[in-house]
């Protein structure tokens, strides 16, 4: 009885450390795809933003109408790019991931002088993310104007 609740707790600790290992790579590719997403924005790229989306994945920005699919998100952005809107790359500040779903919620900043304070906060965000295959995507992407916050480092 003691040998089997020895090999019991073996893997059941060895289980633990693969899904330990599966997050922590969950969790790089999600800020890899957003690092593409704040490539593609600093560029004006709408078509390299909208990759990173769903084929049917939801824009829902804080005023207008939902937007579905990388075509209509790739005309938006255009729209966003065109106008005097300033470009800044999404910030994750909390990331979970459950099994193949994945929740960013963060903010995009306007940088700032002040050391202690990581700067404007533009907009506030929550993305949630899709696993297909090896592969993370955006499922939807909803935002709102925010105000500045101080750093918590």
């Amino acid at each position: 009885a003691l040998s089997l609740m020895l090999l019991l707790s073996a893997s059941s600790l060895a289980v633990a450390r693969d899904n330990q290992a599966a997050q922590a790579r969950d969790r790089q590719e999600i800020r890899a795809l957003l690092a593409r997403m704040a490539t593609a924005e600093a560029a004006g790229d709408a078509s390299a933003i909208a990759i990173c989306y769903e084929s049917d994945g939801m824009l829902l920005p804080s005023s207008g109408q939902p937007v579905k699919g990388r075509e209509d998100i790739t005309r938006r952005y255009q729209a966003i790019f065109a106008g005097k809107t300033p470009r800044l790359p999404l910030e994750s500040e909390e990331l979970w991931v459950l099994d193949d779903w994945a929740v960013s919620r963060g903010a995009t900043r306007a940088a700032s002088a002040r050391k202690n304070v990581k700067g404007a906060v533009k907009n506030r965000y929550v993305m949630t993310l899709k696993r297909h295959g090896d592969a993370w995507e955006i499922h939807s992407l909803v935002w709102n104007p925010g105000t500045a916050v101080a750093s918590r480092d």
